[in-house]
């Protein structure tokens, strides 16, 4: 190694030397702010001279922390390439360009390209310059990040009819925040580093047995994954008596039926006299709204009478500069995420001025119903959906497109909806020729992470079921446990997205996942890991709560009794000595 060092030394004295004479006599170097990257990922590091000059017969050394001696990358003028001395970089490293107006080293740049980016390679990088005369140098920081995994949820089941819920994600750099839903203040995380650097989090925390609690794992000021649980307990019924809980149950509901009778007769009239009512009221209503249809229906139809006449008299004005014969061509089916905005590109072929032309777009099969419509010597466009209204232009299919003057008749469409889906025809004319083309258009939206419920049943098996919701799509549910078996739910809202529901029975002792996706896309998923202490069966105190109801009924019912007969025997006996007295 000492060998190796000399060489290096008496190099770098000789190409001094040999770099004396075309170098300015002041060099200052600059470098790019601090940078984050992600875990194998590539990152450029700027370094430049000011003001620029040629930086071929200069030295230009990167280094990490404080290892001058071991560079990271070392270039000596009069050497045809650049080398490596730290063996944790060999095969990464290299010199790039800053943007794409650099002109390398001729120009002064010096930036340093790092490949497949590790967690060892975080800390402070310097540019060292130097000729025979003058060195200066500059630093940058390089923090690595890398997000780790969706945490995984394990509830354990105690005895004291509390459960303990753990939290835990790993592939994390650096060190993550963990936040509970049920106390996101109190820090009882415990973080662990493997092998390869990076950090595995595990947390833990105590909630009653029918509760909802999230866990969420993120870098600092950054959003994290979170999951949630929500938690049930069906607690089993104690030991077989000799059915005198159910006898106490039977009879507590006799005696309950008996006395809810005489209130029956009342509800059934006050529903009768209500509906009577509603439905008078019904016939009027629809008596107007019968009225309204068809005064809309008479301004549609005015409406479009007039847009008919005005593209005829159009068309006419339009034939003198318009070639005979045109072809309309679209692009290919889109797909785009709600509230998004697409453009749905159609042109001419061959190209030419469309200005004269009626262009059309509309959706299906309503022809006369626009999305957008363009007319010769009108100065602007319009449209007919109201749907539409405001979220539609014209616009260019291409950077290098003219526009309307060229053919373009490329539509934009803003802050798209669900209701947006469909097939959209391009529709031009002129008074000679006229021609369509169609593609469709398809919105997505990704939904919610699933969230998992837990509820335990008497015959020691966990009913674990998934829902997410504002998806579309109709996403797809998988169960680790039962891949191909579908048992899934699907509820559209107002808005059109889809909220889904799906179900499974496990043990009490297990562990089930949950993925949500779209078809043919990688799905949200969600982990959870069950554990069951059995709790003891509740003592057996020989009145079970079947009979402490019917007993409280039964008292009622005697004491009512019992007043009555009193009151009874008191107006007898009144009476009576009103008539002794007569």
């Amino acid at each position: 190694m000492d060998r190796r060092m000399f060489f290096w030394i008496v190099l770098e004295l000789v190409a001094s030397t040999c770099s004396s004479a075309p170098v300015s006599e002041s060099i200052a170097v600059s470098v790019g702010d601090s940078t984050s990257v992600g875990l194998g990922q590539t990152v450029l590091m700027p370094c430049w001279l000011s003001p620029p000059q040629n930086a071929d017969n200069l030295e230009i050394r990167w280094y990490r922390g404080d290892n001058f001696e071991t560079p990271v990358i070392l270039y000596m003028p009069g050497k045809a390439d650049w080398v490596s001395m730290d063996d944790s970089f060999v095969g990464r490293v290299s010199f790039d360009v800053k943007d794409s107006t650099s002109g390398g080293r001729k120009t002064g740049d010096g930036t340093l390209k790092l490949t497949n980016v590790t967690i060892k390679d975080e800390g402070k990088y310097t540019c060292y310059v130097s000729s025979l005369q003058e060195h200066d140098s500059a630093s940058m920081n390089l923090y690595v990040t890398e997000t780790g995994s969706l945490p995984v949820l394990s509830a354990v089941w105690r005895e004291d009819n509390t459960v303990n819920v753990s939290c835990e994600s790993e592939g994390w750099f650096p060190q993550p925040e963990l936040r509970w839903s049920e106390d996101p203040d109190k820090d009882r995380a415990t973080f662990v580093r493997d092998s390869s650097g990076l950090i595995r989090v595990h947390s833990w925390i105590l909630v009653s047995a029918s509760s909802e609690v999230s866990c969420s794992v993120g870098l600092p000021n950054t959003k994290g994954l979170t999951v949630r649980l929500h938690l049930e307990k069906n607690i089993p019924p104690p030991p077989e008596e000799s059915g005198s809980s159910t006898a106490g149950w039977i009879a507590f509901t006799i005696l309950l039926i008996i006395m809810m009778v005489m209130v029956i007769g009342f509800m059934f009239y006050r529903k009768k006299v209500k509906t009577s009512a509603e439905s008078n009221e019904g016939k009027n209503q629809g008596e107007d709204q019968t009225d309204e249809k068809k005064s809309d229906e008479c301004i549609e139809e005015r409406r479009m009478i007039f847009w008919i006449v005005l593209e005829l008299v159009a068309s006419t004005c339009s034939s003198a500069s318009v070639s005979e014969n045109f072809a309309v061509s679209v692009g290919d089916s889109k797909s785009v995420r709600r509230g998004d905005t697409v453009l749905l590109p159609c042109w001419l072929s061959p190209p030419q001025n469309a200005e004269d032309l009626v262009i059309r777009w509309y959706r299906g099969d309503n022809y006369d119903t626009l999305v957008i419509l363009y007319m010769p010597r009108v100065a602007n466009w319009v449209s007919m959906d109201e749907l539409f209204v405001g979220r539609v232009s014209f616009d260019l299919k291409d950077s290098t497109s003219g526009g309307l003057k060229k053919g373009d008749m490329t539509l934009k469409l803003t802050n798209v909806t669900i209701k947006d889906e469909g097939k959209y025809t391009c529709y031009v004319s002129s008074f000679q020729e006229h021609d369509s083309a169609s593609m469709n258009l398809y919105v997505t939206e990704t939904g919610s992470l699933p969230v998992l419920s837990a509820v335990w049943r008497e015959d020691n098996t966990v009913n674990v079921s998934c829902e997410s919701e504002g998806w579309f799509p109709q996403p797809e549910v998988r169960w680790s446990e039962d891949p191909d078996k579908d048992r899934a739910t699907f509820v559209r809202d107002s808005s059109g997205l889809i909220r889904v529901h799906s179900w499974i029975l496990v043990s009490a002792s297990s562990e089930v996942s949950c993925s949500v996706g779209l078809p043919n896309t990688k799905g949200l998923a969600a982990r959870l890991h069950l554990e069951k202490n059995i709790p003891p069966p509740p003592e057996d105190s020989g009145f079970t709560g079947g009979w402490i109801a019917f007993t409280i009924l039964l008292i009622m019912v005697m004491v009512m009794a019992l007043l009555g007969f009193v009151f009874y025997r008191k107006k007898v006996k009144k009476s009576a000595e009103c008539k002794e007295g007569k």
